[in-house]
Protein backbone atom coordinates (compact mmCIF):
# COMPACT_ATOMS: atom_id res chain seq x y z
CA UNK A 1 0.00 0.00 0.00
CA UNK A 2 1.50 3.28 -1.17
CA UNK A 3 2.22 6.05 1.62
CA UNK A 4 -0.77 8.44 0.29
CA UNK A 5 -3.45 5.42 0.93
CA UNK A 6 -2.58 4.35 4.09
CA UNK A 7 -2.73 8.88 4.80
CA UNK A 8 -6.27 8.77 3.56
CA UNK A 9 -7.01 5.44 5.57
CA UNK A 10 -6.06 7.79 8.88
CA UNK A 11 -7.74 10.39 7.44
CA UNK A 12 -11.03 8.50 6.67
CA UNK A 13 -10.80 7.19 10.01
CA UNK A 14 -10.60 10.35 12.25
CA UNK A 15 -12.73 12.47 10.27
CA UNK A 16 -15.67 10.87 11.87
CA UNK A 17 -17.30 12.35 14.78
CA UNK A 18 -14.48 14.05 17.01
CA UNK A 19 -14.02 11.33 19.80
CA UNK A 20 -17.80 10.96 19.47
CA UNK A 21 -18.64 8.74 16.55
CA UNK A 22 -21.94 8.70 15.08
CA UNK A 23 -22.70 4.85 13.46
CA UNK A 24 -24.32 4.89 10.82
CA UNK A 25 -27.12 2.08 11.29
CA UNK A 26 -27.23 -0.78 8.83
CA UNK A 27 -24.40 0.74 6.39
CA UNK A 28 -26.99 3.33 5.16
CA UNK A 29 -27.65 7.21 5.38
CA UNK A 30 -30.95 9.11 5.06
CA UNK A 31 -31.94 12.43 3.38
CA UNK A 32 -34.39 14.61 2.38
CA UNK A 33 -35.17 16.37 -0.95
CA UNK A 34 -37.92 18.59 -1.86
CA UNK A 35 -40.33 16.39 0.76
CA UNK A 36 -39.57 13.17 0.06
CA UNK A 37 -37.30 10.66 1.76
CA UNK A 38 -33.77 8.82 0.20
CA UNK A 39 -31.31 6.78 1.05
CA UNK A 40 -28.19 5.74 0.14
CA UNK A 41 -26.54 2.28 0.84
CA UNK A 42 -23.04 0.73 0.76
CA UNK A 43 -22.56 -1.08 -2.24
CA UNK A 44 -22.55 -4.81 -2.36
CA UNK A 45 -19.71 -6.95 -3.80
CA UNK A 46 -21.99 -7.20 -7.09
CA UNK A 47 -22.69 -3.48 -7.02
CA UNK A 48 -19.32 -2.70 -6.77
CA UNK A 49 -17.99 -5.33 -9.41
CA UNK A 50 -20.63 -4.05 -12.05
CA UNK A 51 -19.49 -0.39 -11.20
CA UNK A 52 -15.57 -1.38 -11.86
CA UNK A 53 -16.58 -3.03 -15.11
CA UNK A 54 -18.47 0.22 -16.07
CA UNK A 55 -15.50 1.86 -15.03
CA UNK A 56 -13.58 0.07 -17.43
CA UNK A 57 -15.62 0.53 -19.94
CA UNK A 58 -15.32 3.88 -19.56
CA UNK A 59 -11.39 3.77 -19.67
CA UNK A 60 -11.10 2.40 -22.97
CA UNK A 61 -13.26 4.61 -24.52
CA UNK A 62 -10.99 7.40 -23.52
CA UNK A 63 -7.66 5.72 -24.06
CA UNK A 64 -9.10 5.79 -27.96
CA UNK A 65 -10.60 9.72 -27.35
CA UNK A 66 -8.31 12.42 -29.00
CA UNK A 67 -7.12 15.53 -26.70
CA UNK A 68 -7.09 13.55 -23.34
CA UNK A 69 -4.15 12.97 -21.29
CA UNK A 70 -3.18 10.37 -19.01
CA UNK A 71 -2.73 11.88 -15.19
CA UNK A 72 1.19 11.55 -15.22
CA UNK A 73 1.45 13.13 -18.67
CA UNK A 74 -0.70 16.12 -17.62
CA UNK A 75 1.23 16.58 -14.55
CA UNK A 76 4.03 16.92 -16.51
CA UNK A 77 2.87 19.30 -18.86
CA UNK A 78 0.98 21.32 -15.99
CA UNK A 79 4.68 21.63 -14.05
CA UNK A 80 6.85 22.19 -17.49
CA UNK A 81 4.26 24.63 -19.05
CA UNK A 82 3.00 26.59 -16.03
CA UNK A 83 4.92 25.62 -13.17
CA UNK A 84 2.15 23.82 -11.25
CA UNK A 85 3.53 21.22 -8.90
CA UNK A 86 1.12 18.55 -8.20
CA UNK A 87 3.64 16.67 -5.85
CA UNK A 88 4.36 19.58 -4.20
CA UNK A 89 0.69 20.32 -3.50
CA UNK A 90 -0.12 16.31 -2.59
CA UNK A 91 3.15 16.82 0.14
CA UNK A 92 1.40 20.07 1.77
CA UNK A 93 -1.45 18.18 1.84
CA UNK A 94 0.08 15.33 3.61
CA UNK A 95 1.84 17.24 6.22
CA UNK A 96 -1.61 19.47 7.32
CA UNK A 97 -3.09 16.01 7.37
CA UNK A 98 -0.30 14.68 9.69
CA UNK A 99 -0.90 17.79 11.70
CA UNK A 100 -4.69 16.66 12.21
CA UNK A 101 -3.57 13.51 13.31
CA UNK A 102 -1.14 14.98 15.97
CA UNK A 103 -4.58 17.18 16.94
CA UNK A 104 -6.67 13.83 17.25
CA UNK A 105 -3.76 12.26 19.54
CA UNK A 106 -3.78 15.03 21.53
CA UNK A 107 -7.86 15.21 22.15
CA UNK A 108 -7.56 11.52 23.05
CA UNK A 109 -5.17 12.23 25.60
CA UNK A 110 -7.68 15.49 27.25
CA UNK A 111 -10.70 14.05 26.48
CA UNK A 112 -12.19 14.88 29.95
CA UNK A 113 -11.08 18.37 28.96
CA UNK A 114 -13.93 20.01 27.42
CA UNK A 115 -12.57 23.34 27.12
CA UNK A 116 -9.01 21.73 25.54
CA UNK A 117 -11.58 19.39 23.35
CA UNK A 118 -13.33 22.53 22.01
CA UNK A 119 -10.23 24.33 21.15
CA UNK A 120 -8.85 21.20 19.09
CA UNK A 121 -12.23 20.78 17.37
CA UNK A 122 -11.72 24.48 16.30
CA UNK A 123 -8.11 23.88 15.07
CA UNK A 124 -8.99 19.82 13.50
CA UNK A 125 -11.79 21.95 11.52
CA UNK A 126 -9.31 24.54 10.33
CA UNK A 127 -6.89 21.94 9.31
CA UNK A 128 -9.71 19.88 7.47
CA UNK A 129 -10.57 23.18 6.13
CA UNK A 130 -6.87 23.89 4.57
CA UNK A 131 -6.65 20.26 3.36
CA UNK A 132 -9.55 20.33 1.85
CA UNK A 133 -8.25 23.26 -0.37
CA UNK A 134 -5.47 21.80 -1.47
CA UNK A 135 -7.07 18.58 -2.39
CA UNK A 136 -9.69 20.19 -4.24
CA UNK A 137 -6.81 22.34 -5.73
CA UNK A 138 -4.85 19.30 -6.91
CA UNK A 139 -8.53 17.48 -8.41
CA UNK A 140 -9.19 20.74 -10.30
CA UNK A 141 -6.37 20.29 -12.56
CA UNK A 142 -6.33 16.86 -12.78
CA UNK A 143 -10.11 16.79 -13.83
CA UNK A 144 -9.89 16.60 -17.16
CA UNK A 145 -7.49 13.54 -17.13
CA UNK A 146 -8.35 10.22 -18.20
CA UNK A 147 -8.46 8.62 -14.75
CA UNK A 148 -10.36 11.31 -12.85
CA UNK A 149 -12.89 11.06 -15.48
CA UNK A 150 -13.33 7.32 -15.06
CA UNK A 151 -12.91 7.39 -12.02
CA UNK A 152 -15.88 10.21 -11.32
CA UNK A 153 -18.09 7.63 -13.42
CA UNK A 154 -17.41 5.20 -10.85
CA UNK A 155 -18.91 7.03 -8.41
CA UNK A 156 -21.59 8.25 -9.92
CA UNK A 157 -22.30 4.68 -11.22
CA UNK A 158 -22.51 3.61 -7.94
CA UNK A 159 -24.78 6.37 -6.90
CA UNK A 160 -27.08 5.46 -9.67
CA UNK A 161 -26.91 1.92 -8.00
CA UNK A 162 -27.28 2.91 -4.15
CA UNK A 163 -29.57 5.13 -4.24
CA UNK A 164 -33.05 4.29 -3.12
CA UNK A 165 -36.83 6.39 -2.49
CA UNK A 166 -39.53 5.73 0.05
CA UNK A 167 -42.56 4.70 -1.31
CA UNK A 168 -44.79 3.32 1.41
CA UNK A 169 -43.90 4.74 4.98
CA UNK A 170 -45.67 2.63 6.63
CA UNK A 171 -44.23 -0.42 5.08
CA UNK A 172 -41.23 1.10 4.82
CA UNK A 173 -40.91 0.03 0.84
CA UNK A 174 -38.03 1.51 -1.10
CA UNK A 175 -37.46 1.33 -4.48
CA UNK A 176 -34.76 2.69 -6.63
CA UNK A 177 -34.44 5.77 -7.79
CA UNK A 178 -32.81 5.31 -11.13
CA UNK A 179 -33.48 2.33 -13.02
CA UNK A 180 -30.70 2.49 -15.53
CA UNK A 181 -27.43 4.97 -15.54
CA UNK A 182 -28.86 6.56 -19.00
CA UNK A 183 -31.72 7.90 -16.89
CA UNK A 184 -29.28 9.06 -13.97
CA UNK A 185 -27.28 10.85 -16.55
CA UNK A 186 -30.57 12.98 -17.57
CA UNK A 187 -31.27 14.00 -14.29
CA UNK A 188 -31.23 17.38 -13.93
CA UNK A 189 -32.02 17.89 -10.88
CA UNK A 190 -29.74 18.75 -7.47
CA UNK A 191 -30.79 15.24 -6.31
CA UNK A 192 -28.06 13.27 -8.21
CA UNK A 193 -24.91 15.32 -6.92
CA UNK A 194 -26.74 15.43 -3.38
CA UNK A 195 -27.04 11.40 -3.64
CA UNK A 196 -23.50 11.22 -4.89
CA UNK A 197 -21.93 13.14 -1.75
CA UNK A 198 -24.36 11.00 0.61
CA UNK A 199 -22.85 8.19 -1.07
CA UNK A 200 -19.53 9.77 -0.51
CA UNK A 201 -19.91 10.37 3.13
CA UNK A 202 -21.11 6.78 3.35
CA UNK A 203 -18.24 5.12 1.95
CA UNK A 204 -15.80 7.61 3.66
CA UNK A 205 -17.38 7.07 7.27
CA UNK A 206 -17.43 3.28 7.23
Amino acid sequence: MERQEILQEVLDEIQKDFLNPELIQDNKTNFEDKGKKYRVKMPTQREQSEANTHRDIRLGELYQTKGLYRASEWQKILKENQNIDLNKIQEDADDVLKEIVKVHLEAVDKKDDKEAIDKLKQKRNELFYQRRLLIIEKAGHLASTIEMKAQDDYYRYLTMLCTEILEDETTDKWAKVWKTYKEFEKDVTKLSTLACGKLSELIFSI
